[in-house]
């Protein structure tokens, strides 16, 4: 059975890591957590300082052991599109096989644009019928409703019915988050995936509140200051705020 469908209000909290050391005050935090809504862990392997498969299994052991009843969600983010990774296409997607192939998961992160060829990524993948696909697309500038239809209209090409997309754009003005929100209730209605959208940035918080009510099925609040990108709220605040 597939972790997140159509018409949930999931909330996601991101491990940003360096090491164990960091992973283990990370962890210690999140056992700790008492939230109103489901909660997802997403790991982000590009803050991991050792970037190989053996050090990643370790952490992703760790992970699983004390973390056993939360989905898990794997996102490896490069430079272009807001991450700390510096890969071309074809590492990216090397990564993206190794990864998929070696560690444990339930959702796994694919920037499409990143992509030697998104529109056959998923049949390279040797993942179980429950494990779902996230082809997302982050756009580090302020974008308007036709433009962010195009993109989410495209992540929708490359899914299968049980993955899930997601556009997270930059804001600078309540226009630009009413662009992204009425796209997300576009799509929502000529889409058979579930789908993930906010706006980066303070003018884009309004995105993350009200993303549930357009549509969007999972919001990402902060478990440390700055949390994985601009403008999260504290998951705690977020708990309280979104429906």
């Amino acid at each position: 059975m597939v972790v997140i469908k159509r018409g949930d209000s999931w909330l996601g909290v991101s491990i940003t890591a360096t090491d164990v050391n960091e992973l283990h005050q990370q962890l210690s935090m999140l056992r700790s957590l008492k939230l109103r809504h489901h909660l997802l862990i997403e790991w982000r392997l590009d803050y991991w300082r050792q970037l190989d498969i053996e050090s990643l299994h370790i952490a992703n052991q760790l992970i699983r052991q004390q973390l056993p009843h939360y989905p898990l969600l794997l996102t490896l983010r490069t430079v272009v599109e807001g991450g700390r990774c510096q890969l071309n296409a074809t590492e990216y997607t090397e990564w993206l096989l190794m990864i998929s192939h070696n560690l444990d998961w339930d959702l796994l992160d694919v920037m499409s644009a990143q992509l030697l060829d998104p529109s056959t990524f998923s049949e390279q993948l040797d993942c179980a019928e429950q494990q779902q696909l996230i082809y997302s697309y982050h756009h580090l500038k302020p974008s308007n409703f036709a433009e962010n239809c195009a993109w989410l209209n495209q992540l929708a090409q490359y899914a299968r019915p049980q993955d899930l997309i997601k556009l997270a754009v930059q804001t600078e003005s309540l226009q630009n988050s009413l662009d992204l929100l009425n796209a997300t209730l576009w799509l929502n209605y000529h889409s058979k995936q579930p789908l993930i959208t906010m706006g980066m940035g303070q003018s884009g918080q309004i995105t993350r509140q009200l993303g549930p009510i357009f549509g969007s099925v999972l919001s990402f609040g902060s478990l440390v200051s700055g949390g994985s990108a601009p403008g999260q709220l504290p998951l705690l605040q977020l708990d309280q705020l979104v429906n």
